[in-house]
């Protein structure tokens, strides 16, 4: 018979019953025979059955012969394992609860972060040959990183050639009209390289050239504006009053370009200045080419750049990263890689909780497991019903793990997807299901190993042996615990100091009003006049107390900035940058920033008359420090035009809450009108319901003009979203660590009062006072903490030398954070240890000495 036929056979005995039926009836008829004989032999009735089930041998054990032959013993007693198992965790509804919820946080935990990091991390760009792509920056002698002017960038053209393609885009904001309501719409221009570099394919319609006034729009915004009619191609729109028409629909690069919904052409021009540094550079290195050489020749083209153009470039270098790098950010990384790091140490606690749950239970069954081995169960067998009732525990945590997983990563792709556009496309995908099912497999091993290490429950080495197993269960539970516990508390002590950082204003009742005006931008005259009555008619409104207006919106994270010279330099003295706001008269009273000395800009300050300029007062102490600057004089940019210092006011932060005050200038908006304005409106209530009145004013001075509102304290808020999802979810994984170890705690020390009643029965007889006894009991439970401590938080020093570049104004060494853990930590162990030690110091001692 071929083994193929013999395995079906086998198979199929599982399931015919007839089978033992069969075998039973063959039986009877033997011992029927055999009696038969016995009796015409001259025996009774009764002794010759017993002399013919004698001759016959064990019956039993034929049947499970004749079962093993044509049967598949191995799958029956894993079924009844299986169902042995799902009967007593049942039973154990308690036991079951706490290994299943325990072990469906750890591993849903597990599942979302996994994700998370995949798609972050260990996913490559939607590019071709991304592996090859690298961002491009020039690099000034100071303050580091700069784009690309676009002299520069045409240099850059002509003169590498270790980058076989570029492509260049500069990023903006514009009022789109012509397609019903106006808005702004986050556009940027590109040079027509950047479709084929990027791999960008039309969905419908054509990609433009250079030369035309076309655009590309986004699905998002094709689905928004016009429901995916195809129809949309050739139609008209205009951007900040200049008519284009809709060439094409694309799937923009969300990774590069996150919110951008509009391409339109850009044609670099050597004539531009070459200090107006606004070009982002992507490019391709040629095969065969590494990152390091294409480097050294970007070195080589940057001096000979500085060679023909000393005014303007000396100094500065070109450098290069791989996009990828660029796109996700040094923050976001370091975020990314200490969660998952979290996470790993939850898994870990999950693991020793769970582990020291099955041991504690172990224990508790030594004398069925004890039974069974004397009634002739071999220690396999017992080790394989212990592991199936572990592999059920595994699979339902994994279960309920994985729904949780579903709802946290339905969760974060829609919150975060706008901050982290790769995560607009987050899945569960096979490899990380793969890769959590390992876990669960092998934790589930680890589990039955650590509670039977041995199959002898009755002797007493042997349990002080699980004894000890289990308090070093808990020691690391408490170390894993403190660690977690340790982070989140350095990163609530960065985060409350980031959020009680002064901005040098106050950005309550304050509304940010993004405003693109629809005539061109080219149309200076109108733009000043535009925002010169617009402040002045919201100042008129009962709800507004200030208007102004600004280049650069609050903790939007775009700023300016521009090399100057001090009056007398010349055109070669060393090189000196400062930031620089185009703002109009009000903007200081309207954001509350104080002017410490001189006069703020006046409505006189316009074109055609003295060029001034107001400083922060970092910037006036830093190049003036024994001197008034007031009346004195700085050269502006390359052209080195004169502008006299008229005021000094506070420094403030307004890129970010954790950058420092840098130096600033100030101009007025009408010696400076082709800057993109955001008005600053100061409210005397909720600035939320001056919305609908700020919008009619603004309407009522230009009828197309698009508008975005955002309140400045969600802005600020917004500009912390960093730090506030590190704290929160390091923070949720510490606090629901903490709590693990506390049951952990509870239930061990329950166990051992429980365990040690005949001992406390016998103190309490014996005239042994109840508080002697309660302090016995938590004594132990405040050694293991203590324990754990000694262990965890060196570790955890160790580790938050890893957050440094995270928190804010905080040390790795915070006093005040190891003193919060230390005393948490404490209050837990006494509230653990409270319930048992009250149970034990309450025992009647009759009772407890009977106890067995």
């Amino acid at each position: 018979m071929s083994s193929t036929r013999e395995l079906l056979l086998r198979a199929g005995g599982i399931f015919r019953k007839h089978r033992t039926n069969y075998l039973q009836e063959e039986l009877n008829e033997h011992i029927a025979m055999l009696t038969a004989d016995y009796v015409r032999a001259g025996m009774s009735e009764t002794e010759a059955r017993i002399s013919a089930r004698r001759a016959l041998g064990n019956l039993t054990r034929v049947q499970e012969d004749y079962h093993e032959q044509n049967g598949l013993p191995l799958l029956e007693n894993i079924w009844r394992d299986l169902k042995f198992a799902l009967r007593t965790l049942r039973r154990n509804r308690v036991y079951s609860t706490l290994c299943i919820t325990t072990l469906a946080v750890g591993l849903g935990s597990m599942i979302t972060v996994l994700c998370v990091a995949s798609s972050l991390l260990w996913t490559p760009l939607p590019y071709p040959n991304a592996q090859r792509l690298v961002a491009v920056s020039e690099a000034d002698p100071h303050t580091g990183r700069w784009p690309f002017s676009e002299p520069d960038l045409l240099d850059l053209q002509e003169r590498s050639k270790s980058l076989a393609a570029l492509a260049a885009y500069r990023a903006s904001a514009l009022a789109m009209t012509g397609t019903g309501e106006p808005e702004t719409v986050q556009a940027a221009a590109v040079t027509s390289s950047t479709f084929a570099l990027l791999g960008i394919k039309p969905i419908a319609g054509q990609i433009f050239q250079e030369s035309q006034k076309s655009v590309v729009i986004s699905r998002d915004l094709w689905r928004r504006k016009w429901q995916m009619n195809a129809a949309v191609v050739g139609k008209a729109i205009a951007l900040d009053g200049e008519q284009y028409t809709i060439s094409g629909v694309a799937d923009l690069p969300a990774d590069l370009l996150p919110g951008v919904e509009l391409f339109f052409p850009l044609s670099p021009r050597a004539t531009e200045s070459r200090t107006a540094h606004d070009i982002e550079v992507v490019g391709r290195l040629r095969e065969g080419i590494a990152l390091s050489n294409a480097q050294a020749e970007l070195n080589a083209v940057a001096d000979s750049i500085a060679r023909d153009n000393p005014a303007t470039n000396t100094g500065w270098k070109i450098r290069s990263i791989p996009l990828f790098d660029f796109v996700l950010g040094p923050r976001t990384a370091r975020m990314v890689w200490m969660i998952f790091s979290a996470v790993a140490l939850f898994w870990a606690l999950a693991c020793a909780n769970v582990a020291g749950l099955q041991l504690a239970r172990s224990i508790a069954r030594r004398n069925e497991m004890s039974t069974r081995l004397v009634l002739g169960a071999s220690r396999s067998r017992l080790f394989a019903q212990m592991l199936t009732e572990s592999l059920v525990l595994g699979l339902c945590g994994a279960v309920f793990g994985y729904l949780l997983a579903q709802y946290a990563i339905e969760i974060i792709r829609r919150l975060a997807a706008e901050n982290f556009p790769r995560l607009g496309s987050l899945h569960l995908d096979a490899k990380t299901i793969a890769i959590a099912a390992l876990c669960m497999l092998l934790s589930t091993v680890l589990f039955t190993l650590l509670s039977n290490r041995a199959p002898d429950f009755q002797g007493g080495r042997e349990l002080s042996r699980r004894d000890r197993g289990r308090d070093v269960l808990i020691v690391v539970q408490v170390a894993l615990a403190s660690v977690l516990f340790l982070g989140a508390s350095l990163l609530l002590h960065s985060f409350v100091r980031l959020q009680a950082v002064d901005p040098g204003f106050d950005p309550d009742k304050i509304l940010s009003v993004r405003v693109n005006p629809s005539f061109p931008a080219s149309d200076n005259t109108r733009r000043v006049d535009f925002f010169q009555e617009v402040p002045q008619r919201l100042e008129r409104l009962p709800e507004v107390a200030w208007a102004g207006a600004s280049n650069v919106a609050p903790f939007s994270g775009y700023g300016t900035a521009n090399r100057f010279r001090l009056d007398g330099e010349n055109s070669r003295a060393q090189y000196r940058s400062a930031a620089w706001r185009a703002v109009t008269p009000n903007f200081f009273r309207s954001l509350g920033i104080p002017l410490k000395r001189g006069r703020s800009f006046t409505d006189a300050d316009r074109d055609g008359a003295l060029e001034v300029v107001i400083l922060s007062e970092s910037m006036a102490k830093q190049f003036w420090p024994n001197e008034d600057p007031i009346g004195r004089r700085l050269l502006w940019g390359k052209s080195g035009n004169p502008k006299t210092i008229v005021g000094i006011v506070g420094d403030l932060r307004d890129m970010a809450v954790d950058a420092l005050p840098v130096p600033t200038m100030f101009r007025p908006f009408a010696q400076l009108s082709n800057a993109p304005m955001t008005l600053i409106v100061r409210t005397k209530g909720d600035p939320i319901a001056a919305i609908e009145d700020v919008r009619r004013e603004i309407r009522s001075v230009d009828g197309n003009a698009a508008v975005e509102f955002q309140p400045l304290r969600r802005a600020m808020a917004d500009s912390i979203l960093r730090p506030r999802i590190s704290l929160t979810a390091l923070g949720a994984f510490a606090v629901v660590a903490m709590i693990t170890a506390a049951f952990g705690l509870y239930g061990l020390i329950s166990y051992r009062v429980n365990q040690r009643r005949q001992e406390i029965g016998i103190r309490l007889a014996l005239g042994c006072s109840t508080s002697s006894i309660r302090w016995s009991v938590q004594k132990r439970c405040l050694a293991l903490v203590t324990w754990g401590l000694v262990l965890g938080l060196p570790i955890a020093y160790a580790l938050s030398t890893l957050m440094r570049s995270l928190l804010y104004e905080t040390q790795p060494a915070q006093p005040a954070a190891y003193g919060l853990v230390l005393i948490i930590f404490l209050a837990v162990a006494l509230a653990a240890s409270y319930g048992p030690a009250r149970r034990a110091s309450r025992m009647d001692p009759a009772a407890a000495i009977r106890h067995e």
